[in-house]
């Protein structure tokens, strides 16, 4: 290549460019080489010299460089044309680099073939400089007559008045006309379609009677018959008086351009057609955010017709979208060439929009979707999911045990409180079937589940059992649930548990029952205690002077089995009604020593005893009533070889623990405790029957063997003692019975009081004593014992016939010893009358119903000592003197003494 031309480097040459650089690059005259994209292919020297460009700086600039701004809309008007396939010729003044005016005549020549528009060929020429003007339109020839022959194009001309056409030698082959026949006009326009021959008529006749230049599309046919499609342009050609003389212009066959103009009229259309079919809108934006393309649907979105949203900015129609998420996500693809998707709401459109943003070479598609119905059902969806959150919220705040499952008992929902009661947490439980989770009777929940899809509702208790293993009460609610056709899908259920509540009912229908067995027991014990008491002081009266050795023990045997009747009444009162026994430190190794010998008797030879004791310190021994203690021992070994009828071993075993909880929850612990267990390996009990062992009348073993008491009095005797019992057994596992006493704290232990064989029985000094009893033997027995004690008796059979004797001037009672329980007066009233009118007589009450109570409250009603009947004749004798010595005592104090001196009665 010449030096001092240019051409684009890295461009793929096909040709063009070496075409131009032979031909053109030392032509006198400016040319250059411009592609379709409006940028200089090749330039050739004079055209540098022109344009004071370098050849390095030159290629590949926009051709319209080099001139001024005012001149550029001028150039881009005729390049237009020129890639659109018109060969354009205009004037343009253009001032060059030496300071003075050029007149320029431009020339564009569209190059084209097979494949379509190639590129333009500039042609510049100073029309003042005529030897400039007349070499170029030599070399001009010669260059149109290349170019004719690569774009195919040629020239014509027509006199005025004349039918015979000249034709250039490439307008001949493009008509297919040979070199030595004329070509005549009439002949040329029948060649034509009909209309096309009056589109060129009615062209000429404009040229030449008004001198209007044509330029006009035609579909032809050449002298062959060869189908073509001419472009065809035509000028006028003036004399000196403006009239037309003559017509010149150029032939063009576009046939393979029209073609491909048709093939892409219809790929478009096709194309058009697809998009406008569309039910959502598309816009071709380049990278400035200017339409180049919009649908039907979106031009029905935006409320205008498409044609006027062409070439416009699409934030001129939206400018509320400048700032927005929308912009924002413009921005992002234009920067990023990444799709991006939005959803914005237009309040102009009043719809909510879908919008997706694809990168492309020139710029985006964006692709929009009316969205308003579907936000509306997501803000409905949304509404509805808070609902449901709130309503879950609601669910989980309940202290009730919420479950929903599906009718083949698949969990779906599992709140907070059933996570609590059952120990599954809501994400192990959903997703399993219920009874994988809560064992519970078969039987029970197809019950419940037939008469819930029976009755759509149902409540009761349910056995259930938790992830620990505990079994549990639960007071069950379920309702059915139904689909929008009312076809049931689930069920609904509501659990509390009632576990704690139904055993509390338990305990207090076991305490009525017991309320009821107490007031019979305390009724007979009453009755028991005043025929005990005579029998028990005259046996001792007996004794006193009685010297025959047979005798005395006869009533010494009389004596102890009349003892042993009131300590059975005694032990019937613990049951019945809680009454406290001896309280003083228990030798545990002691107790079990006894109860080894009690169990010699009570084992059969094929159960094997063993009895083990930790070495328990005095000071952790615990405080209560050994014969109780050993009652309950004995009754659990009577239990246990119950519970091996063909042999087996029995283990008893004594203990410490430093802390044990307590019976139940809520209940303060035992603390420091002393254990004894029981341990066989019998047949063992179901859980059923190990939670009603402790009720009163229950028993497995058949009738006449057993009366259903024996654990029920244990259980009250290891309440009053402040401890407990534990049950752990199984079917064939055998049973463990735990007996926890709780160690006392120091100070607790009640010194044990002497025996009344150790007491004196201190004599009276003529003491008048009154005896109010509606027992008469009583009377009689207690009067004969203090008579042969040195006291004076009175007796009544009521609290009304005792008060008329001590009112009564002839006697001065110093002491009243009365029954509680008697018909007329009682006691209570006889105590509480003689307290206010006589209060310096000492009364001493005595009841067959001897209870801590009525200790504790004898003070506040006037009694100065309480005995329970029966009691010995020591006793009675010990607490009178006791009684008189106090009262005396009082007498003597000032206070007594003013008090008498007031007028108090005596």
């Amino acid at each position: 290549m010449p030096p001092s031309t240019a051409r684009a480097p890295g461009h793929r040459d096909d040709g063009l460019e070496t075409a131009f650089v032979r031909l053109l690059g030392e032509h006198h005259e400016p040319h250059c080489l411009i592609g379709v994209d409006g940028r200089i292919l090749a330039i050739n020297a004079s055209a540098l010299r022109l344009f004071a460009e370098e050849s390095q700086t030159a290629v590949g600039r926009p051709f319209d460089s080099w001139v001024p701004f005012e001149n550029r809309a001028l150039l881009h008007e005729h390049l237009d044309r020129a890639l659109a396939g018109e060969l354009q010729r205009f004037r343009m003044p253009h001032t060059a680099t030496s300071g003075h005016w050029l007149d320029l005549e431009i020339t564009y020549m569209p190059l084209s073939d097979s494949r379509g528009m190639r590129a333009v060929l500039c042609a510049t020429t100073d029309l003042p400089s005529a030897q400039n003007r007349d070499q170029g339109r030599t070399e001009g020839a010669m260059l149109l007559a290349i170019a004719g022959r690569l774009a195919r194009f040629g020239g014509w001309a027509l006199r005025a008045g004349s039918s015979e056409l000249t034709l250039s030698p490439e307008a001949r082959r493009i008509l297919d006309v040979e070199d030595d026949v004329p070509a005549l006009l009439e002949e040329s326009i029948r060649v034509h379609a009909e209309h096309e021959g009056e589109r060129i008529r009615a062209a000429l006749e404009a040229l030449f009677t008004r001198a209007d230049p044509f330029e006009i599309e035609i579909t032809a046919q050449t002298a062959t018959g060869r189908p073509l499609v001419v472009r065809v342009l035509g000028e006028p050609v003036l004399d000196d008086q403006g009239r037309v003389v003559s017509a010149r212009g150029a032939i063009w066959d576009v046939t393979e351009s029209a073609a491909e103009r048709a093939r892409r009229a219809a790929v478009e259309q096709r194309l058009d057609e697809t998009l406008n079919a569309f039910g959502d809108g598309l816009v071709f934006l380049d990278g400035g955010g200017r339409i180049g393309y919009v649908n039907t649907r979106a031009a029905q979105m935006v409320g205008r017709a498409a044609v006027e949203l062409l070439g416009i900015s699409i934030w001129s129609v939206f400018p509320e979208a400048i700032g927005s998420s929308f912009d924002r996500a413009f921005q992002r693809s234009i920067e990023e060439s990444v799709r991006t998707s939005v959803r914005v709401r237009s309040d102009r459109m009043g719809i909510w929009l879908d919008c997706t943003l694809h990168p492309t070479p020139g710029g985006l598609v964006l692709y929009a979707r009316d969205a308003t119905e579907e936000e509306r059902m997501r803000r409905r969806a949304d509404a509805a999911q808070q609902r449901i959150a709130e309503q879950a919220a609601l669910l989980d705040a309940s202290r009730d045990a919420v479950v929903v499952r599906s009718l083949d008992g698949v969990v779906q929902y599992w709140n907070t409180a059933a996570a609590q009661l059952y120990g599954w947490t809501a994400e192990e439980a959903q997703g399993r079937r219920i009874d994988e989770l809560v064992v519970a009777r078969p039987g029970e929940y197809e019950a419940a589940m037939t008469a819930t899809l029976r009755d759509g509702y149902w409540s009761e208790e349910l056995n259930e059992t938790t992830r620990d293993g505990r079994s549990i009460i639960v007071d069950s609610r379920w309702q059915l649930l139904r689909d929008a056709d009312g076809a049931p899908r689930g069920v609904f259920t509501l659990g509390s548990d009632v576990t704690r509540w139904r055993q509390d009912e338990e305990a207090r229908l076991r305490a009525r029952r017991l309320e009821s067995l107490g007031t019979l027991a305390g009724g007979i014990s009453h009755d028991l205690n005043n025929v005990l008491t005579p029998i028990l002081m005259a046996v001792q009266l007996l004794g006193q002077g009685e010297q025959d050795p047979a005798r005395r023990e006869l009533l010494t045997t009389m004596e102890t089995a009349a003892r042993r009747g009131a300590d059975m009444i005694s032990k019937v009162l613990a049951f019945a009604r809680g009454v406290d026994g001896r309280r003083e430190r228990i030798a545990v190794d002691s107790l079990l020593d006894e109860l080894r010998i009690v169990a010699r008797d009570l084992l059969p030879s094929d159960v094997e005893l063993t009895v083990e004791v930790e070495p328990i310190p005095p000071s952790s021994a615990p405080i209560g009533d050994s014969t109780q203690l050993l009652q309950v021992l004995t009754n659990l070994v009577t239990n246990a070889r119950d519970a091996m009828p063909g042999g087996g071993a029995l283990r008893v075993r004594a203990s410490t623990v430093d802390g044990a909880p307590g019976e139940g929850a809520g209940s303060p612990p035992l603390g420091a405790s002393v254990v004894i267990a029981v341990e066989d390996t019998g047949t063992g009990m179901t859980a059923e029957v190990a939670e009603k062992v402790f009720e009163p009348f229950f028993t497995t073993k058949p009738l006449g063997s057993g009366t259903g008491l024996g654990l029920a009095t244990s259980l009250s005797i290891m309440r009053s003692h402040g401890g407990l019992i534990r049950v752990d057994s199984a079917p064939g596992r055998g049973t463990r019975v735990e007996l926890l006493l709780p160690v006392p704290e120091a100070g607790a232990v009640e010194d044990p009081e002497r025996t009344d064989a150790e007491q004196p029985q201190p004599p009276g000094a003529g003491e008048l004593v009154l005896v109010i009893d509606d027992d008469a033997s009583i009377r009689t027995t207690v009067a004969h014992a203090l008579s042969t004690s040195g006291y004076r008796v009175l007796t009544a059979a009521d609290g009304a016939e005792g008060i008329a004797l001590v009112e009564s001037a002839e006697h001065a009672v110093d002491a009243v010893l009365t029954d509680m329980m008697m018909p007329v007066m009682d006691g209570a009233e006889t105590s509480a009358y003689l307290e206010e009118h006589h209060p310096r007589i000492p009364i001493i009450a005595s009841s067959g119903l001897a209870t801590h109570v009525d200790r504790d409250e004898a003070p506040g009603m006037g009694i100065s000592a309480f005995l329970a009947k029966p009691y010995t004749t020591t006793t009675l004798l010990r607490t009178l003197r006791r009684v008189l010595d106090e009262a005396a005592e009082a007498r003597a104090t000032p206070s007594a003494s003013r008090s008498e001196a007031d007028g108090q009665p005596g």
